[in-house]
């Protein structure tokens, strides 16, 4: 190869380097320009849902769900009554028994019928009978008068001619009520109220030769 040649190779070589490094030299620039010119994009970025959504989320579902129980829970008491009177009624001794208002009475009989049960009798004033009788079925509040509790029970017999009521009470180990109903003796004084009707007879009466009543729960 002539000496002529050689030289045109080389600065052939050297022509084409230079332009290879301009090329690379030059796209460093225009590779960052890109980079900063995609943070300004207007498409929307894709992105999870994070914890404040979430949260906001779990609140507004609990939110829903308590509203409803409470609207259920009041809805319920109105329709029972409960607004009529509460466990905070006042106590008379010369009204006769009634839901408005707490009765004094005396236990006048308490026989044990097996652990954890008891059968106690209470009366009521003759002169505080109710004349004008009560219904079939129906519940007496029976009040705890050391925390001002109340509770329902069903009397076994109704209230007889002299005024008593026996209820069959079982006492729960978290039952207020049936824990201190147990522990009453003969003479002591025991504020009730009612009767409430828990079953409306008048409905059903005639239409059935036969009724059997199932209790799932002794109070």
């Amino acid at each position: 190869m002539s000496l002529m040649t050689r030289i045109t190779h080389s600065l052939g070589a050297t022509r084409n380097w230079r332009n290879a490094t301009s090329i690379r030299v030059g796209r460093q620039p225009l590779d960052r320009l890109q980079l900063q010119l995609s943070k300004f994009s207007t498409q929307p970025p894709k992105r999870p849902r994070n914890v404040k959504e979430t949260r906001f989320i779990l609140k507004l579902g609990f939110f829903c769900l308590t509203t409803a129980t409470a609207g259920i829970s009041a809805l319920v008491y109105w329709t029972s009554g409960g607004h009529k009177a509460s466990r905070s009624a006042s106590t008379s001794s010369i009204l006769p028994l009634a839901y408005s208002h707490f009765t004094p009475t005396l236990v006048t009989r308490v026989e044990d019928s097996g652990e954890p049960t008891k059968l106690i009798t209470i009366k009521v004033p003759v002169n505080l009978v109710p004349q004008t009788g009560t219904d079939p079925v129906y519940t007496i509040y029976v009040k705890d008068s050391d925390i001002q509790v109340e509770r329902p029970y069903t009397p076994l017999k109704g209230i007889e001619e002299d005024g008593e009521m026996t209820f069959w009470i079982k006492r729960y180990e978290r039952g207020e009520v049936g824990r201190w109903m147990n522990r009453r003796k003969v003479g002591d004084v025991v504020e009730v109220r009612g009767p409430v009707r828990t079953f409306d007879w008048s409905l059903e009466e005639n239409k059935w030769d036969e009724v059997v009543l199932v209790s799932a729960m002794v109070g």
